[in-house]
């Protein structure tokens, strides 16, 4: 006999699959979902009109997504696709920090030098660079060499 308690409780367990509905990942696992499939998401022109698919191992499972990424490692993570032109998958996606998710953007400038590909950012903290970010970009904009960009040290006065 029971007050009706049991019958919540087994009801509740019955229809529970992960336990994780609350749990960050599960929230980022839906956004991935709906920005990938669901036309009238805002989200869908930069991802699914785009052609960014979800892998169907995980479109269909949170534990498989779950199983795969592992939870969120901090607050300050959330999961970017390694190559941008592919989709969400166990062997494209990682946590990422917001510094370093800012390094894979499509609008991001590449510039290739010494054998080396960075984006302009990534070159003007780089030990061989001379000039700040906004000089750099200035000096390819007009035309520069890349490596005479990047080494040329910046006189007083000058504009580039």
């Amino acid at each position: 006999k029971s007050c009706g308690c049991l019958l919540k409780e087994t009801t509740t367990l019955r229809n529970i699959k992960h336990g994780m509905s609350n749990a960050l990942e599960y929230d980022i696992w839906c956004s991935i979902k709906e920005r990938c499939c669901n036309k009238k998401n805002k989200g869908f022109k930069n991802y699914g009109g785009r052609g960014i698919s979800i892998s169907p191992e995980w479109k269909n499972s949170f534990e498989k997504f779950y199983e795969d990424m592992g939870p969120k490692p901090s607050p300050g993570h959330s999961i970017e696709r390694i190559e941008n032109s592919r989709g969400y998958s166990k062997d494209n996606c990682k946590w990422a920090t917001r510094e370093e998710q800012s390094l894979n953007k499509r609008s991001n400038h590449m510039l290739t030098a010494f054998g080396e590909t960075k984006t302009l950012i990534e070159w003007s903290e780089d030990d061989r660079c001379n000039v700040r970010y906004d000089t750099l970009r200035a000096r390819l904009s007009i035309g520069w060499d890349c490596e005479k960009a990047i080494t040329s040290v910046k006189k007083k006065n000058q504009f580039c």
